[in-house]
């Protein structure tokens, strides 16, 4: 009687074996997240928290199930599915789903870091309720601070690399004075050949004038490249004359074509010059570097009852963001 009694309970006993030999079949990185205390001491709202809740965000399941992420099948379905369109909000709506845990978050973490998710004060990137302001800038100045907090104005700054109040410019370059102010800048004061665009004589990002001139010939070859920096994107207007700008005793005419490139030298659009005519060249232009050049027919100075073929032209530039 005992042994069939023992017989019947025989299946009873070994069903916890069986049971637990089915969780086995995981895989072992599923198994050992499973195992892992789950948790992170990193603090909610934190630049770093908002890093790692951008990479379970962002990065799509094959990213995450590559390395040197390596989240399990089961892990990365399951985060995907979480997340749905509208993301973690926290790293606890994260950390709730089963297998995540420290090694978990210390991936993720390191991923973060690495790959640019943790933001920082300056970066140019508003943290709501970490920044009240960020312009990417250390100028305790301009209205937002070091620490990314509003200040007062306390007015233009003749240096601080934007023109502000009665600044005509401001940047390093010789059409900008030291007082912010434009002037006239004559190719033959500046050293270096400026035949390329590799030698462009800088204007700078604001309303500058400047001097250039076209060698006597048959067909004159440019002289002189321009150069020009937009930091947003602007109306860009240039106005090539033959009467020179700073040296109003010369009035001349200049015909030909013109050309503005940007910095890989993609032609973004041809211009052609004529001394009767204002802003030969008027665009919106994109943020980004550019240069021009200006070949001529020819050129044609009168100054003082003489007539002079080829010489000098005047050329500006006005940009208004």
């Amino acid at each position: 009687m005992l042994s069939r009694s023992l017989a019947l309970m025989m299946p009873l006993l070994l069903a916890p074996v069986a049971m637990a030999c089915s969780v086995e079949t995981a895989s072992d990185e599923e198994a050992a997240e499973e195992a892992l205390t789950r948790g992170t001491t990193i603090p909610e709202g934190s630049y770093l928290a908002r890093g790692v809740l951008r990479v379970a965000n962002e990065l799509s399941a094959a990213q995450l199930r590559a390395a040197p992420l390596k989240v399990s099948a089961t892990l990365t379905a399951a985060i995907v599915s979480r997340r749905g369109t509208a993301g973690f909000p926290t790293l606890a709506a994260l950390d709730a789903i089963s297998g995540t845990g420290p090694a978990f978050f210390d991936k993720l973490t390191a991923y973060a870091k690495a790959n640019g998710y943790v933001g920082r004060c300056g970066d140019g990137r508003l943290e709501t309720g970490l920044e009240a302001c960020d312009d990417a800038n250390a100028d305790d100045t301009d209205g937002c601070d070091r620490t990314c907090a509003v200040v007062p104005v306390t007015g233009p700054r003749c240096g601080n690399g934007r023109v502000e109040g009665a600044e005509e410019c401001d940047a390093a370059s010789p059409a900008c004075s030291a007082t912010c102010a434009w002037t006239v800048v004559k190719d033959y004061e500046q050293p270096g050949d400026h035949s390329t665009a590799a030698g462009a004589i800088e204007l700078g990002n604001a309303m500058r004038r400047g001097q250039g001139r076209l060698e006597s010939s048959n067909y004159l070859r440019p002289v002189d490249y321009w150069a020009f920096t937009l930091d947003r994107p602007a109306r860009v207007q240039i106005d090539i004359s033959g009467s020179l700008y700073g040296s109003p005793g010369c009035y001349s005419e200049i015909y030909g074509n013109g050309e503005v490139r940007s910095a890989d030298g993609t032609l973004v659009y041809p211009f052609y010059p004529n001394g009767m005519l204002a802003n030969d060249f008027d665009r919106v232009l994109p943020a980004g570097r550019y240069f021009f050049s200006v070949v001529g027919d020819y050129t044609r100075c009168t100054i003082g009852g003489s007539e002079y073929v080829g010489g000098w032209y005047g050329v500006k530039l006005d940009v208004t963001p």
